[in-house]
């Protein structure tokens, strides 16, 4: 027999469509993307699923201004059921001084890009199912029985499962949530 067994199988889709198209000095770009996945396995046979819908699209105009945006719609079956889904966007702004007529005068200065992006990054870092359900074990067994052969009470000695508590029920549990700004 075997005791502790371990094993994991997974499938997992992903699919892409791209356009990049350009008309004078205009450049307009965009992705969607869906990925599905689902592992099953481990000690206690849990099963994992993750999706995403994500959207990212990009305008240029002369290759000196540009901004771009990503809208990530993401699942998890690690999350109760009103916390699985959430929305996290994010956008770009870039100014390639540089490409600036009064800037090309300057020899010292090859390149020079000013550029500011800003956004909402997702994280389900949980793995395991849920977490936002306690989960008991079972632990040594427990005798109850006469004082004198080291039980507190009764006559007769009597054996019962003893069960813990493993982990604490978390039904408010959410996506772990990074709101970052940066610019450079």
């Amino acid at each position: 027999s075997y005791y502790k067994t371990f094993y994991l199988q997974g499938i997992q889709f992903i699919q892409r469509i791209k356009y990049l198209h350009s008309f004078g000095s205009n450049l307009v770009g965009a992705n969607v993307t869906y990925f599905r996945s689902r592992e099953v396995g481990g000690l206690y046979t849990g099963y994992h699923n993750q999706q995403y819908f994500a959207l990212d699209g990009k305008y240029s105009y002369g290759g000196k201004y540009s901004l771009e945006f990503v809208l990530n719609y993401a699942g998890t079956t690690s999350l109760p059921k009103d916390n699985r889904y959430a929305l996290f966007p994010a956008v770009g702004l870039a100014w390639d001084i540089s490409k600036e007529p009064f800037i090309k005068k300057i020899k010292a200065i090859n390149i020079l890009k000013i550029r500011a992006q800003a956004g909402v990054t997702g994280n389900e870092i949980y793995g395991d199912q849920f977490y936002w359900q306690s989960r008991y074990y079972k632990s040594a067994d427990m005798t109850f029985g006469p004082y004198s052969i080291g039980q507190w009470f009764g006559s007769n000695i009597y054996t019962t499962k003893n069960a813990t508590m493993a982990r604490q029920a978390n039904p408010d549990l959410d996506w772990e949530r990074l709101h970052e700004v940066t610019a450079g």
